[in-house]
């Protein structure tokens, strides 16, 4: 079956019964009547789009007051390089 028609709630089960209810790839094939390659795909998904993941280091943001700073150096001082600054 292509994975277009597979229903997104069975896709939403299939990372519940691999992580929560332990099952294996080939048990998870004989239930739901699925593929296997449907089943990594879905837990690869999961893995990568899990919002309790820890992202690491440290945000990278300026505020506004860093932006304007920036853009009035660059406006007065056209020949400064950004990492000069």
């Amino acid at each position: 079956m292509p994975p277009w028609a597979i229903s997104s709630d069975l896709k939403l089960r299939i990372p519940v019964l691999r992580h929560v209810q332990g099952l294996s790839i080939k048990q998870i094939c004989e239930v739901l009547g699925i593929r296997k390659s449907l089943v990594y795909q879905t837990t690869s998904l999961s893995a990568d789009t899990n919002s309790n993941s820890r992202k690491l280091g440290r945000r990278r943001s300026l505020n506004y007051e860093d932006i304007d700073y920036i853009k009035s150096h660059c406006y007065l001082h056209s020949s400064v390089f950004l990492d000069e600054l």
